[in-house]
């Protein structure tokens, strides 16, 4: 199954970023619900870039929320986001599947396992212990 952490902006991003780059753990990223629509595919895509370049090590990919508008998930499509979440109705979801394809891009119709970094004080230390990082020792 895969296991998602559910970022709010760049500062949640970073965070989990530098605890998948600790252990060389793999990172799947997920915008809030329908961000899509209120922040933009070229938001998430610019927060996307940000984390590939400032941790190219990591395998990142970065799933776009965008609730069951499919106009969301095509301006995601056409701004090259590589990964959509859609919860629309069966038969726009296939259509929209056939169109993602086409453009390299997955459509994710079941939201992974998340951790919501909304609200944590201590989010780089959420995100360790999500992935499976030890907790860092003082000194």
């Amino acid at each position: 199954m895969t296991r998602a952490i559910l970022v709010h902006g760049l500062g949640h991003a970073l965070a989990a970023a530098e605890a998948a780059d600790a252990v060389g753990a793999p990172l799947v990223l997920l915008s809030a619900r329908a961000a899509g629509g209120y922040a933009g595919a070229g938001w998430w895509r610019a927060l996307a870039d940000r984390v590939r370049r400032d941790y190219p090590d990591i395998a990142l990919t970065a799933i776009l929320d965008c609730g069951a508008d499919a106009g969301w998930a095509l301006a995601a499509i056409r701004a090259q986001v590589t990964d959509i979440a859609l919860s629309a109705d069966p038969p726009v979801t296939e259509k929209l599947r056939s169109i993602a394809e086409q453009s390299d891009a997955r459509l994710w119709t079941d939201r992974p396992e998340t951790l919501d970094l909304r609200g944590r004080r201590d989010a780089p230390a959420a995100c360790r212990e999500w992935l499976g990082v030890p907790p860092l020792q003082s000194r």
